[in-house]
């Protein structure tokens, strides 16, 4: 496959492409039972046991086609495979929290190479890299919308990171671990081309996910009731907010400014608290976010959820008499939550259920951390570096730039 072009008709390699993307759409809808299940038997552990077998076995393979060839400078090939795999290994470590999103780097590995296998039936300079990055990244995008549509499932622009990041590395390792005889030194202007009309793609794709956000659904499911499930969708594509940092508290995210918080809390007080009491029950807190969303009412919508996260630290705190580390950790973030509705959100909890007597905030505070600077992870999916109209306009210079290229480099030389 590196040395020669592949022995199979090209329709063969790209139906590779397609059953193996198949197999990764198809398994959306079972991806949390399955999750269960193997955490269930052998810990959540096993997933990145898995990524990490996956690494050795794959760079291992590659490494043994390198030493076979007897290159004079395999060496260096062997320190590209090496420092890939290095890198895939310690991008697993650092997703402990949730392991088995490694598991995107094993599935989109395998898509890197067989997307590299397809393409160079036609394709065979250094532009099948960054082509193959590019496929790579809209199936892995695809991948994420149609996780958005599935119930209970989630849109995460972190997980399209990762899907692109693995087809990248897998790439690579191919360019400088293996250095295929078949790729030549000169990009060919029709293979400008694809390269091109991929990333133009890829940009329109992105203009469009950084467009879906809530209040946009609520516009287009209004005239396409077979859509109308997506306005109690939990999962919003693109959301954009502030981010608020507080000496006195931390740092939290909002839709809101620090202004409109303290505005609608004034004047909303009472009307939102009686549609928070409405759902004081737990039972009834999915009920809520699928009810009252964020396009509705962002006002509402983050006082609920600021109110059950820090319910659930205090709640489950009584755990931890006997590790001090996750008790200290526990009470911090109940206390924060605490003290930041205590400070945006003061009018609307006045009189509620959901005021704990002094006593026990007394009590959070004697075993807080202090010194620990806490950021609300509520609403952190919200987009807060710039506008969106700063976003759509980079998208649309990104869209001329590589038209422009295609333009200008794309054209076959005259005869």
């Amino acid at each position: 496959m590196f040395s020669f072009p592949p022995r199979e008709k090209e329709w063969v390699s790209w139906l590779y492409v397609g059953v193996w993307t198949g197999v990764i759409y198809l398994t959306i809808p079972f991806a949390r039972f399955l999750q269960r299940y193997f955490s269930d038997q052998y810990g959540r552990g096993i997933f990145r046991d898995l990524v990490y077998m996956g690494i050795v076995l794959g760079a291992g393979a590659m490494a043994l086609y390198v030493v076979r060839l007897r290159q004079a400078r395999s060496w260096k090939n062997l320190l590209w495979l090496g420092g890939s795999g290095m890198v895939l290994a310690w991008y697993t470590a650092q997703l402990k929290s949730s392991p088995e999103e490694a598991l995107h780097f094993l599935e989109y590995g395998a898509l890197g190479l067989l997307l590299f296998r397809a393409l160079s039936h036609r394709v065979r300079d250094p532009s099948i890299y960054i082509s193959a990055i590019l496929g790579g990244t809209l199936i892995g995008t695809m991948d994420e919308i149609i996780q958005w549509v599935v119930p209970r499932r989630y849109w995460d622009f972190r997980d399209v990171w990762l899907n692109s990041f693995g087809v990248l590395l897998i790439q690579v390792a191919i360019w400088k671990g293996i250095s295929p005889a078949i790729i030549s030194c000169k990009a060919r202007p029709r293979s400008i081309r694809l390269a091109c009309a991929l990333g133009i793609a890829c940009s329109l794709l992105l203009g469009v996910c950084l467009c879906n956000t809530p209040a946009a659904v609520e516009w287009y499911t209004a005239d396409i009731p077979a859509l109308a499930f997506l306005r109690s969708n939990l999962s919003t594509m693109a959301e954009y907010g502030y981010y608020h940092d507080d000496p006195g508290l931390g740092g939290f995210y909002s839709r809101l400014t620090r202004e409109e918080l303290i505005a609608q809390d004034r004047a909303r007080g009472p009307e939102v608290r009686g549609v928070l009491e409405a759902y004081s029950d737990p039972k009834k807190y999915v009920e809520f976010l699928e009810t009252v969303t964020a396009a509705v009412d962002p006002f509402a919508h983050e006082a609920r959820i600021h109110l059950f996260r820090r319910d659930h630290y205090m709640d489950v705190l009584p755990k931890y008499r006997d590790d001090p580390e996750m008790e200290t950790l526990h009470a911090t973030v109940a206390f924060r939550e605490n003290q930041l509705l205590e400070t945006y959100f003061s009018n609307t909890m006045a009189g509620s259920s959901y005021v704990h007597p002094r006593g026990r905030i007394d009590y959070l505070e004697k075993r807080m951390d202090p010194a620990f600077r806490y950021v609300s992870p509520v609403s952190a999916h919200l987009i807060t570096c710039c506008p969106q109209w700063v976003l759509l306009a980079g998208v649309a210079l990104l869209v001329v730039v590589l038209a422009g290229i295609a333009l200008k480099f794309g054209k076959e030389p005259v005869q």
